[in-house]
């Protein structure tokens, strides 16, 4: 896994490349389709619609790579990079976190956490966090220096930043858990049954205002509060439908966002 840090006026360039992605997905749904006029509706998109004209696009800027540090090999985990003031941290799937300086990648320290990492890095408070695939939750300093050793029901798959003095953890069998940032000890856990097939995700959750806000299997969106682990409300995003278990995956499997 090559941590990589680039210059560049994103928005310019990313909109219209965008753009043409959506494009170029409609040209080939178009081709897909049938010239028939009793065909049916596909995505609200009759087949008369015709894609509109593509146009040309001229770079006015491009990415400057500044830096990038090659920290270690992330096997079939998620894990991402954490910002902190002027330090990033970084995990490798074999254990090894390492701090590197946020403006020219330099390593400033490298530890072994000892355990399989399957989750992180969480950060926040002072502290960085990071997961393990039997369950295991880690906390370190901003010197490297171990605090505590927590525990969760089993394989960690995602971690929070550290916010209002709780990390909250999605583990493998469904479960969200809040764990005490001071110590480590599970503060509260929140649970649901789950279908019989559900899409392994490392979707995390996501913290505002004082509330984790997380997409479930079966198509649910809960909001909880961070300082207790109360359900304040819990509604259906999407309804499962078909005969089959499979057909009826209807997992919510990415991050929240909120907008004011």
């Amino acid at each position: 896994m090559r941590l990589t840090a680039v210059s560049a006026d994103f928005w310019r360039i990313t909109r219209p490349v965008a753009g043409s992605a959506l494009l170029s997905l409609l040209l080939a749904l178009g081709g897909c389709a049938s010239s028939s006029d009793s065909s049916p509706e596909w995505a609200g998109v009759r087949n008369e619609d015709a894609p509109a004209k593509l146009v040309n696009f001229d770079e006015t800027t491009e990415f400057i790579v500044r830096w990038h540090r090659d920290i270690g090999d992330s096997s079939t985990s998620l894990l991402q990079p954490a910002l902190t003031g002027n330090a990033i941290y970084a995990v490798s799937a074999d254990g090894y976190l390492s701090r590197l300086d946020r403006d020219t990648g330099k390593k400033v320290w490298r530890i072994k956490t000892g355990i399989a990492v399957s989750a992180g890095v969480g950060s926040g408070e002072g502290m960085v966090v990071v997961g393990g695939g039997k369950g295991e939750v880690l906390a370190f300093d901003e010197s490297g220096k171990q605090l505590w050793q927590g525990k969760v029901s089993s394989e960690a798959l995602s971690l929070s930043e550290v916010v209002d003095g709780m990390v909250v953890v999605r583990s493998g069998d469904g479960r969200i858990i809040g764990l005490n940032a001071v110590n480590g000890q599970q503060a509260w856990v929140f649970e649901r049954s789950t279908p019989a097939l559900v899409v392994r995700s490392h979707a995390g959750v996501t913290i505002q205002r004082g509330v984790v806000l997380a997409g479930l299997a079966g198509g649910k969106l809960v909001a909880i509060r961070v300082s207790n682990g109360e359900v304040l409300w819990e509604t259906s995003v999407s309804q499962p439908r078909g005969n089959t278990e499979l057909e009826r995956i209807s997992d919510i499997t990415s991050n929240p966002v909120v907008d004011d």
